[in-house]
């Protein structure tokens, strides 16, 4: 009875190190692709939001609407959500995500700051951008973009929730 619980219980080990591994090389491909859809979309997202005198209630402009519903309709992305600092207030940010069919009463959502990703993304706005970079560095399917205008300012940031039922 003994062998057969230790049988077991190195089974259970060798499986939930093989899931480790996997999980971490999946991981890997997601932020390798989501960080070559930035590259793409990156500038066209700056070029968007630098227009923007401060974060829409709604009417949010169409073309904003257009790119991260792109981002959206990737396989392996489950949401795009593009967040912009409050002008106002140092500790709220601006949310938006493309989640139905475009509206103009739809716009940006305002919140206050309390996840740790929250206030990574604040740091990365105010050109600390440490914190972001560490939680991109982490396993799982998650990917943070900065997104900066022409001089390299930050105006935003891009944050991608991969699919993870997608297949890596």
């Amino acid at each position: 009875m003994l062998y057969i619980v230790l049988a077991f219980a190195v089974l259970v080990v060798a499986l939930a190190s093989l899931n480790h591994v996997v999980q971490g090389q999946r991981s890997k491909v997601f932020r390798k692709l989501a960080a070559e859809q930035m590259d793409h979309f990156a500038s066209k997202l700056a070029a968007q939001v630098a227009k923007l005198k401060e974060p829409p209630r709604d009417h949010v402009p169409y073309d904003i609407y257009d790119l991260i519903h792109t981002l959206d309709s990737l396989s392996f992305v489950q949401k795009a959500t593009l967040y912009l600092p409050d002008p106002a207030d140092d500790t709220a940010l601006w949310g938006y995500t493309a989640w139905r069919e475009y509206r103009n009463e739809d716009g940006l959502a305002r919140f206050f700051i309390a996840k740790d990703f929250e206030k990574a993304m604040k740091e990365a706005l105010r050109g600390r951008s440490g914190d972001l970079d560490r939680l991109n560095g982490r396993t799982g399917f998650n990917w943070y973009q900065l997104i900066n205008d022409d001089k390299g300012r930050p105006l935003g940031v891009l944050r991608i929730d991969g699919n993870p039922r997608e297949s890596f």
